[in-house]
């Protein structure tokens, strides 16, 4: 299978410092009554799609699923970062690797420890993108 089959996107992210509403510690974001609603101020996390040269990560369907649904209805998405990306809140996922490549035709992750993109729980989905191409684990 190759990467470009999984509808990949190259990212970068910006944390905008912003005021939002939450709902109260304590009460049900399903069951909650105006008044427990409250202002609160915080960085916030905005996904942005760019070209390669401002690429700080990558998003794609995930292969497993992509199979197991016989394509993209159901299939959840992966965002793969490089290592320049902290790991924080809004800002995780299965590691961090190295975009080598100028294309989704020929990109492959290369990790600090492993080149290999493993998902803990859920479709448990382990791979690796190598040259453009997905090679499942």
């Amino acid at each position: 299978m190759r990467l470009i089959e999984l509808e990949p996107e190259w990212l970068t992210y910006e944390i905008r410092e912003e005021e939002y509403d939450i709902v109260r510690p304590g009460v049900s974001p399903l069951n909650y009554k105006p008044e427990d609603i409250i202002k609160t101020k915080g960085p916030r996390t905005y996904y942005k799609h760019v070209d390669r040269k401002e690429a700080k990560g990558i998003m794609f369907l995930c292969p497993v699923d992509f199979l197991k649904n016989n394509g993209p209805i159901g299939t959840h998405s992966i965002i793969c970062w490089d290592p320049s990306v902290p790991i924080q809140e809004g800002l995780t996922g299965p590691g961090r690797w190295h975009l080598v490549g100028d294309s989704f035709e020929n990109l492959s992750l290369v990790g600090l420890t492993t080149s290999s993109v493993l998902l803990s729980g859920g479709c448990n989905a382990h791979f690796h993108i190598i040259n453009g191409t997905i090679q499942l684990c």
